[in-house]
């Protein structure tokens, strides 16, 4: 068996495939691998027992925030690289700060936590420090406030939105319970309704609460399919959302409150992660390629597709749990909040690939250099 520790050093041990277990003493074998976040290491040995590896230095650093423009040309907002994997992101209504769902390596419980990052300079800021609940430490799916004063996020598995300032101070606030659990919600502007997704009859779909009327949730449409994403368009009279009723994920928008009045279908091949252009009657969404697209709206007579452009390919950011490359849009819609993945520091891993060939063979003479008494 052979692994990477954490100060890039490559160790093997023996390993009884009958018994399962180790066995002999571990060989120290050399250092100098590549480690990214997470223990990440690119270390790979062939069929014929040859090893190919990376050499390079311990980071814990994985994305960079940049903006970029609608042609996809990048600009790192701060040249060091995030401590740990981010999950969640969010734009501040202002444009000064940024909600981070983020799971650090230096963390002993290994949690993911809300922080805020000043978009202007200055240091990260942690939101949740406190732990949820006993059996639950995750904190995630940060959402502000109209206000721009406290933020919204889940817990307890997705069963509690609690409400925090934003700077970390003070208790944190019990808003609603979900008793199926939500994965990703959102808030109407007006603050007083959040969609969420949430179990409807056994599969994932839109829920409601009315915050101060509702004691549970309650499914949003009564079409009963899979839908999630939910995204409110800047005056709260319009939902985004992504349907499979076609078979396929697909944005689609509906008016608010009154979500069966109509639906209006926006992708064509495919589409994920919707976001709104704060500015006016435009809709965001990533193609099945990775494609950031860009619609514009009409909603006078009706709603109606009044066209669609391709920006540019989302390749090189970071992308959440569903796969889906992580952004939210600045207040002008001029450029997008997304975290590079190509932006490495400075000798963090080396544009050389190493091979060493007989590595099999070099292993078994260590092993019986370490048998000998």
């Amino acid at each position: 068996l052979v692994w990477v520790t954490a100060d890039g050093a490559l160790h093997a041990q023996r390993f009884d495939l009958d018994r399962l277990e180790l066995t002999g003493a571990g060989m120290s074998l050399w250092n100098g691998l590549a480690v990214a976040a997470f223990g990440a290491a690119d270390v790979a040995i062939s069929p014929a027992g040859d090893l190919l590896y990376v050499p390079g230095v311990v980071r814990t650093g994985f994305s960079q925030l940049s903006w970029v423009s609608r042609t996809g040309a990048r600009t790192a907002i701060d040249t060091a690289a995030m401590d740990g994997l981010v999950a969640g992101l969010s734009l501040s209504p202002d444009g000064s700060a940024v909600a981070l769902e983020l799971s650090r390596p230096s963390d002993p419980t290994n949690a993911s936590r809300i922080w805020v990052k000043p978009l202007g300079g200055g240091p990260i800021q942690l939101v949740t420090s406190d732990l949820a609940t006993s059996d639950d430490r995750d904190s995630f799916g940060p959402g502000w406030a109209p206000d721009g004063r406290s933020l919204l996020y889940l817990t307890d598995r997705g069963k509690s939105i609690y409400r925090r300032r934003a700077d970390g101070s003070g208790p944190a606030e019990l808003v609603a319970r979900v008793p199926q659990g939500a994965f990703g919600m959102a808030l109407n502007p007006d603050g007083k309704t959040l969609v969420v997704r949430g179990d409807v009859v056994g599969r994932g779909g839109l829920l409601k609460i009315r915050l101060g009327v509702d004691s549970v949730p309650v499914p949003l449409s009564a079409s009963g399919r899979e839908e999630s994403a939910p995204a409110f368009s800047p005056d709260g009279k319009w939902l985004a959302y992504i349907s499979r009723e076609s078979g396929k994920d697909q944005v689609y928008v509906r008016p608010f409150p009154d979500v069966d009045a109509r639906k209006l279908q926006i992708s064509v091949d495919g589409g994920r992660s919707p976001h709104w252009n704060p500015a006016g009657s435009e809709l965001f969404y990533l193609g099945p390629a990775g494609e950031m697209m860009a619609v514009r709206l009409e909603t006078v007579p009706a709603l109606k597709v009044a066209g669609t452009s391709r920006l540019f390919t989302a390749q090189g950011f970071l992308g959440g749990g569903g796969g889906a490359v992580l952004y939210d849009v600045s207040r002008d819609g001029g450029r997008f909040l997304m975290l590079d993945i190509t932006a490495a520091p400075a000798n963090a891993a080396s544009e050389r690939v190493v091979l060493v060939q007989d590595f099999a063979a070099e292993l078994a003479k260590r092993a019986a250099e370490a048998r000998r008494p």
